[in-house]
């Protein structure tokens, strides 16, 4: 696929072009999108961690997202397994079943991607205690400031 193709089947690609990014990062987009497969996930130690602009993360996501917006039905390697089936005049049952498995494993594959570029819920929950901890010093200190007739 060429560059004019991709531009016209993502239009989040178009919007990406349009912020004149630099031409190494769109031939990183444009060859995401292209790809058979879609781009795999940074490991944890690519990011550090401190908020850069752009993280690694976030430049996961938009090859990611214009990624699915070139491929809606995932990867093409499937299809080519079930053309060969056809071919080799095995019945409806068995090409129906086969689809299905291979529909199954898509989806079993696309849940892990998405396991493992979703925050943990332990974050979340830390980043809850440690407002739990904040709000109860706040209110000590309310507290204090009250009983000193200073609130």
């Amino acid at each position: 696929m060429d560059e004019t193709d991709l531009l016209e089947r993502s239009p989040f690609l178009v919007k990406l072009k349009a912020r004149r990014l630099a031409p190494s990062r769109l031939a990183d987009l444009y060859a995401a999108a292209g790809a058979k497969t879609p781009p795999p996930a940074p490991d944890p130690w690519e990011c550090c961690g401190s908020s850069c602009k752009p993280c690694v993360k976030e430049l996961w996501r938009e090859e990611l997202k214009c990624w699915n917006e070139i491929h809606p039905d995932g990867a093409e390697e499937e299809e080519e397994e079930e053309d060969e089936d056809r071919g080799e005049g095995k019945d409806e049952e068995t090409v129906r079943r086969k689809k299905e498995a291979a529909e199954k494993i898509k989806l079993a594959k696309l849940k892990e991607r998405q396991e493992k570029s979703s925050p943990k819920v332990e974050i979340a929950v830390e980043e809850k205690l440690q407002g739990l901890r904040l709000g109860s010093v706040l209110q000590a200190a309310k507290k204090k400031l009250v009983k000193e007739d200073l609130w």
